[in-house]
């Protein structure tokens, strides 16, 4: 769904760590809702029931997803969107949130675009042939 406030969860997580330019880590799953993936959000993401089935619940992730992320720069596009679904998995397996500087990339391509017909992700990248 669209809000962790009405008890929408995480159903995919992917993290990339990236230091002086060079990519040095990954990390992406796939996380089970432990409910169903409303229809709408299974046509947006291409994720369907069944791949997250077998999939760890974010209880079973969390502690490992917190630790990682403890002193990085969060980087996204949209990071509120983000950061509200993440925070609020946090807070509901009780481990420490995420806190820290963030760059929200939509932010930043109305910056350095300011002519942009489109600040969607998949626009900006086709844009920039990318």
């Amino acid at each position: 769904g669209h809000s962790p406030a009405k008890g929408d969860r995480i159903i995919q997580i992917a993290i990339v760590f990236i230091e002086n330019g060079t990519i040095t880590k990954t990390y992406a799953r796939f996380v089970n809702p432990e409910r169903e993936i409303p229809a709408f959000i299974q046509q947006l993401t291409a994720i369907t029931d069944e791949e997250v089935r077998t999939a760890p619940t974010f209880e079973k992730i969390a502690q490992e997803v917190s630790d990682m992320l403890q002193g990085t720069v969060f980087v996204a596009h949209n990071t509120d969107f983000d950061l509200s679904f993440l925070q609020s998995e946090f807070k509901r397996c009780k481990v420490s949130g995420w806190s820290g500087k963030k760059i929200d990339t939509v932010e930043l391509s109305k910056i350095l675009f300011p002519s942009s017909s489109s600040y969607r992700l998949q626009d900006l990248a086709e844009d920039l042939d990318i």
